[in-house]
């Protein structure tokens, strides 16, 4: 199965499905009327001054499924579509066999194992900025470079899995998302430095700020309040697995702590 992001790679892709006589899938870069539960991912394309997003319809993402798949896109400059783009097919339970682009601008990482024709050489005109205060001063610095905006996760967990906090920052750092781990902020409450309804107040306010909630490991009383913040503002929130290994799970597949499982209903969570 051939994915690609709209539009300027819908031509390619249609050309590529009928050469190699395979179906092809378009990822739309907005919730259509037609779509039904549409799955999306957000994305910084280079090209837009705006965040957008990747959207697969659930239709497309039955077909999806235990589907071998190449996505393909015009060119690659930061990743962030392509990467995008594979959580959408992973998520809809297909194998992401290859990524494919005609051009290729900037710098990739390794691990975005991109297979690219050509590569489209990047002229940057230094801001006025840099222009008037730094380049005169001979100032470098490698983060003037590094400019790509990432979505933002609230990551929610309890004090059980309290330990786990550096590991659960490194998953969404990997992610090309920005954590915004609480148990990173501010330790373990502050350790009583501060008080404990001050804490949870900033909390309230991360996620407030965050594009999506991740919840990871067993979910206490607290975290449960979190989600239905979140869930209030509208924020997506995924499930995770911790450990030493980190996995995505569903709502279904979620643990309790003893004291919130009697009020909670998994199909929802929602309190009853």
């Amino acid at each position: 199965m051939i994915v690609a992001p709209e539009s300027k790679a819908i031509p390619l892709a249609h050309e590529v499905a009928r050469l190699i006589d395979r179906p092809y899938i378009v990822l739309r870069k907005a919730d259509k009327q037609y779509m039904d539960a549409a799955m999306t991912e957000p994305v910084q394309a280079f090209t837009s001054r705006t965040r957008e997003g990747l959207c697969l319809d659930a239709a497309d993402a039955e077909r999806l499924r235990e589907m071998r798949v190449w996505i393909v896109d015009d060119v690659v400059t930061t990743g962030s579509t392509m990467r995008a783009a594979r959580r959408l097919v992973e998520r809809a339970g297909g194998a992401v066999v290859d990524q494919l682009a005609i051009f290729k601008e900037g710098t990739l990482s390794v691990s975005d194992r991109v297979s690219v024709l050509a590569e489209l050489p990047i002229f940057q005109s230094p801001t006025p900025m840099q222009a008037e205060s730094f380049v005169d001063s001979g100032f470098h610095h490698n983060a003037l470079k590094l400019r790509d905006e990432w979505p933002t996760v609230y990551t929610a967990l309890s004090k059980h899995s309290f330990c786990y906090r550096v590991f659960v920052t490194k998953y969404v750092l990997d992610g090309q998302r920005v954590p915004l781990n609480p148990a990173m902020n501010f330790d373990f409450a502050f350790h009583g430095l501060s008080e404990k309804s001050e804490v949870i107040t900033a909390n309230n306010n991360l996620i407030r700020l965050a594009d999506e909630v991740w919840v990871f490991g067993p979910i206490s009383d607290g975290v449960l309040a979190e989600i239905l913040i979140a869930e209030e503002l509208g924020k997506p929130v995924r499930f995770h697995r911790v450990g030493f290994e980190v996995a995505e799970i569903s709502r279904d597949d979620c643990d309790y702590e003893d004291d919130v499982a009697p009020y909670v209903r998994k199909s929802d969570l929602t309190v009853s």
